[in-house]
Order: C-alpha cells, then structure tokens, then sequence
C-alpha cells in the first residue's frame, strides 16, 4: 500500500532549517494543507495515499524541487520493519471508533474483555442501533492502550468502510507485514500470519452491514462475502492464539455452531436505572432518583437516554420535570427502542412552542423574539420552509416592537435564507441587503447564511472572504460550534471553484470534525457527512462516497431533517451517474424526496436535472420532460448549473 513519507518531509524540512509556514510558502500552499501532509494526515484509511487530482500531483513536484526529495522517496510502500515487530506490537487503528461523551456503565462487559486473555476464541457484541456497542468496545481498546502488546491488534470499522477487499489488503499488510500480496492470496495470507502463535486480536465494528437481514433472499445473520465468512469461522476454529472481537445488530449464524466453547455471544441491553441516571446527570440534569423515570421511558436506550439528557441540559436549564413534559409518541423507525430516538427529536420544535408560549405571557418581547426565531430556524432545518418563513417575518415584526434591533437583524437574516430555499434569489438579496443597512455587520450564522446564498449563486471568492472574515472573531469568543459550520462552508467553497481542490476541503472537513467528535451535533455532522461525499465523489472514491452518503441519509430521516434528506439523495443520484450502474432506482429515490418538498427549490432543481441525465443515460425515455422541467426551475434560480441542464436538454432533443 503506498504511503506518503511524512516523516521525511518533517526530517527535511527542520534540516533545512525552515519553519513550517516557510516550507508552504517554498511550495506554494497554505500552511493548514502543508500541515495535512507532514502529519501524515493524508494517508487514508483504506487506500494509503493515493494521486487522484492534479493539485496533489503538482504538489508532489514543488515538494521535490524546492526541499530536493526525489518522488519515490516521498511516495513509499507502507509496511512494519522487522525491527517493529520485534519490539512488541503496536494497535492498528484503520478506523477510530467515535468515543461517547460521556460513558456509564458496562462494567461487568467490561471486566469479560479485560480477563479474556485466554478462553473462548471469539466474542460478539449484538444490539439493536444506538445501545452503545461501539462506545463498549472504543472504552475496552482504549483501557487496553496501543501497545506495544505481545501480538497485534487491528481495529476495522464496516461503518466507514463496506469494501471487503480494502479490509484484506489493510489486515493483510499489518499481520503480514507486506504489500505484495495479491488480492486472490490475500485470505490465506492473512490466516497464516494470523496462525503463527502471538495473541493477535481482530476488532470488526458494525458487521451487521455485510450480513443478510433475514428479508427476501438474504438468509438473517448470515455474512454475505465468502471470503470474510471464511476468515471468521476459521478464527473460532483455531487460528493459533488469535482472538476475534466484533459487534453486529445481527446474531452472527455462520459462528453459532461454537457457541458456547469456542463464540460467547453477549447481548446488549438498556443501560440499568441507575447508569441511565447517572448518564443524564453528566448531561446536566439535576434530580438523582427522580431521574430514573425518564430512562424507563425510552427503556435505558443509551442514544435515547443522551439525546434526551443533551436537549435538556442545553434548552430546559437541566430542569428534570420540564424533560418529563416532553412526549415521545411513538415513531415509524426499524425497532422499537430506537424509535422513541426520533421521537426526542421531533419533540424539539414542541418545548420551542412551549418556551414562545410562556414567554408571550410574561411579557418580555426580546424572549418571545428568540422563541420565534429558534422555532423558525428548527422548522426549516425540518423542511417546513413556508412555515419557518411566517415565524422568521413574525419574529422580525415582535423584535422591531422591542425596539430591539441586533434581533430585528437577526430574524431577517433567518428569513432572507428561508427566501433563498424557497427559490426567492432576487427576495433573498434583497433581505440581506436590508440586513446590511441597520448598519449591523453580519456575524457568525448571519454571516453565514449570506455566504451559503451566494455561494450557491456562484459567488465563490466572496462568500469565502465573508466567511474568512468570521474566523479570527469566532476564535477569539471560542464560539467553536460556529467555526465548525464555517469550514463547512469553505470546504464547500473549496471545490466549487473552476479547479476543485480536495485537499484543501479535506482539511476544512478534519477542522469541522473536531467539534463533532466532541458534540455530535446532529446538524454539523450531516454538513461534515455531505462535504465528506462531496470530496469521495471528486476524488472519485465512490465505495467511500457510497458509505458516506448512506450514512448521512440514514440520520437525516431519522432525526427529521428535511433538506438533508433531499440532498442526500440527490448526491446518492450524482454517484450513481458518475459510477454508471444504479441511476434508475437513484434517480427515482431523489424524485420522490425532493417532490416531498417542493418547496425546496434547490433540491428539486438537482434532482430534476439529476434524474433527466439518468434518464437520457438509459435511453433518453422521459429525459426531455425532466430536463425541460429543471431548465424552468434553473432559469428562477440563477442556478449556475443552468447551462449544462440546456446542454442535456438539446441532446435530449437530438436523441
């Protein structure tokens, strides 16, 4: 697996007695993307480091002319010396397993990982979505530190990536020690190096990804690749002191013929009374005992019981009995636990109705602003634009009452966005420009929504400078939230330009992702997740964007957002274009999402324009009317994508 040799970089580099901001001024980048490369940031997971544009293929050329490192000295075949392995074992983290907030409980689990030095062969965590199996074994890995340890230890996620093939080369190359295996040897490879008597331990997360779910051909639990089916099965056998460790919403069936001597299979349940307690506690809620009611309402569900303890220790002050006011009907989920999640979330929009209620009693009108205000903004992150639209001109009206005219900015700004969804570019424009004459610079998500209107208009260079010109700001408040959707939007703004640039939106994307490793804020995490498909699909990394995307559109339906949703489908259409095979059915799902809404003028424009060159791809059956229909919809926007939808319509019409 090639790798890029970043601790030659950083040797080089303090040879020659440059600073970092020197050596990326020498090589003509900013100093963030030079920094991505000598911490080996680079390097993928699955793949290593790969050339698939042409900026990383100039770089590599300023990179040898100005620091004198020949190519094949920067690129080179990642594999552990002889050296290494003598002096122990250090854990292989293909992926990094997402560490919970806050982790109760599990002990006794715990303490079975902890002892399992010898014994069973194999242990399978299974729950259901959301009880905390990567969270257990993210805590066990890292009580057991990365070494080094007497044999190794390889941790995959099938979360992050589905290929079975790129987890052979990657397990294969760590075990082995060696690239030079070829994919068809790859399985008996890794088995002898596995065999070979150290106590090597494998960690598969989410395998329930490659297992049949039991509906239609798909046998349940049964692992569908013959390769990995084998692999396993041969672990539980015997495969020298190895041991193998893994989690699955499916009971795994091609192992249960050694359950019991070889397989211990442990079966998650709810986090007990007095965990979940404690768990809402670290969220910020008060009570003790008077807590455990709300963890029997959504039955210890750990995700459940956190986002419950997270909305209410950040919107009801920690306030225990308000939490309990919340219903969770129930909700059209795949199991009855992780339904009452959904039912959380859509409960927000209600304790808003509730706060905008209260305070329109007691009187004080900038409250009641906030109120209508925060509704709105809930109400179009849902997809409900018409309605977030009344809330934003009735949040607007209640401020100008007030007197009070940062909130009169700030309602109009909302609304001026909500304008920009609907299609209303010209009142967009107009709105925001009344924004700017109150004499109120835009800040943080005022700023925001501006740059996210004209980038999406084409104005590239100015929404990145309206949104540059946030940072500093933002950092010095240590508004962190805020900076994360500000790279967002210039990891976004990275490749819209005439040249895209991967590398430098990969960087924004990491620069993102340090507040939701942290948070899991439901919102910046689906902007992380669609950049991140946004990158995989101009790298053309089309199994990643397909996890990717999967990924993302699974927790927008879930948590009820609305536009993600049809985003989300919209780039699930855009890979099956780019990688010829699924357009039909992509095509069809993105038509029906974004119909769903068709106030959502964006969205239905790049599905309609999606689905007219699916459709001219397979024949040109009903292209013309598609592309017709978003050349209409192209044409009020001021889309700049207008032009090639008038190009696919005229061969449309030629077909």
């Amino acid at each position: 697996m090639p790798r890029f040799n970043h601790e030659l970089l950083a040797r080089v580099r303090t040879e020659l007695n440059l600073t970092q901001e020197a050596a990326a001024a020498a090589v003509g980048v900013d100093v963030r993307t030079y920094r991505r490369y000598e911490s080996g940031a680079v390097n993928e997971a699955a793949e290593g480091f790969v050339i698939r544009n042409a900026s990383r293929r100039r770089l590599l050329v300023q990179l040898g002319r100005e620091l004198g490192i020949a190519e094949d000295e920067l690129v080179i075949a990642d594999a552990p010396s002889t050296a290494a392995l003598r002096a122990g074992w250090h854990t292989c983290h293909a992926h990094t397993l997402p560490r919970a907030p806050h982790f109760v409980g599990r002990e006794d689990v715990l303490a079975l990982l902890r002892g399992w030095a010898r014994g069973r062969r194999a242990i399978a965590v299974v729950a259901i979505g959301g009880a905390g199996k990567t969270a257990l074994i993210e805590r066990f890995l890292a009580q057991l530190g990365d070494g080094p340890h007497a044999g190794g230890v390889f941790v995959w996620s099938f979360y992050d990536d589905t290929r079975v093939e790129a987890f052979f080369a990657r397990a294969t190359a760590y075990f082995a020690g060696t690239t030079e295996v070829a994919a068809g040897d790859r399985l008996e490879a890794l088995q002898r190096a596995l065999a070979t008597g150290e106590p090597h331990l494998l960690v598969l997360d989410g395998l329930e990804v490659l297992q049949g779910s039991g509906l239609g051909d798909a046998s349940y639990g049964r692992i569908v690749d013959g390769a990995l089916r084998r692999l396993l099965t041969s672990m539980v056998r015997g495969l020298g002191a190895a041991r193998l460790l893994l989690t699955s919403r499916f009971e795994p069936t091609d192992l249960q013929a050694w359950e019991g001597t070889e397989l211990l299979t442990v079966r998650l349940g709810g986090l007990s009374r007095a965990d979940g307690s404690l768990l809402l506690a670290r969220w910020g809620l008060a009570g003790g005992e008077t807590l455990e009611p709300l963890v029997d309402r959504v039955g210890g569900h750990a995700l459940s019981v956190a986002m419950l303890g997270s909305y209410a220790g950040a919107f009801l002050g920690g306030d225990a009995e308000r939490a309990q006011a919340i219903e969770l009907e129930p909700a059209a989920r795949d199991d009855v636990q992780a339904r009452r999640l959904l039912a959380v979330l859509t409960a927000y929009a209600k304790c808003y109705r509730i706060h905008g209620a209260l305070v329109r009693e007691s009187g004080p009108l900038e409250a009641w602003t906030t109120s209508l205000r925060a509704l709105a903004y809930t109400e179009r992150l849902a997809g409900s634009l018409t309605e977030a639209l009344g809330l934003t001109e009735a949040a607007a009206a209640v401020a100008r009452e007030a007197a009070a005219d940062g909130d009169v900015a700030r309602a109009l700004a909302l609304k001026a966005r909500v304008l920009h969804d609907l299609g209303r570019v010209d009142e967009a424009d107009a709105c925001f420009l009344e924004v700017r004459r109150l004499g109120d610079r835009p800040f943080a998500r005022r700023s925001f929504w501006e740059a996210e209107h004209g980038l999406a208009l084409g104005r590239v260079a100015v929404a990145r400078a309206e949104v540059e010109g946030n940072l500093a700001g933002l950092r010095a408040l240590g508004w962190a939230g805020h900076r994360a959707h500000a790279e967002t939007i210039l990891g976004d703004a990275a490749l819209a330009g005439d040249e895209p640039d991967p590398d430098h939106a990969s960087d924004h994307l990491a620069h993102a992702r340090e507040w939701t490793a942290v948070t899991g804020e439901v919102e910046v995490v689906l902007r992380c997740q669609a950049l991140a498909a946004k990158i995989c699909l101009a790298e053309r990394r089309f199994a990643d964007a397909d996890i990717t995307i999967r990924s993302g559109l699974a927790l927008s339906e879930t948590c009820g957002f609305g536009l993600f949703a049809v985003d989300f489908n919209n780039l699930r259409l855009e890979r099956a274009l780019a990688v010829g095979a699924g357009g039909s059915e992509a095509a069809t799902q993105a038509l029906i999402a974004a119909r769903a809404r068709p106030a959502y003028a964006w969205g239905l424009a790049d599905a309609l324009h999606l689905a007219g060159l699916a459709a001219l791809a397979e024949g040109g059956a009903g292209a013309r009317a598609l592309l017709g229909e978003a050349e209409i919809v192209r044409t009020g926007l001021r889309h700049p994508g207008l032009a090639a939808t008038r190009k696919a319509l005229a061969r449309a019409g030629e077909s």
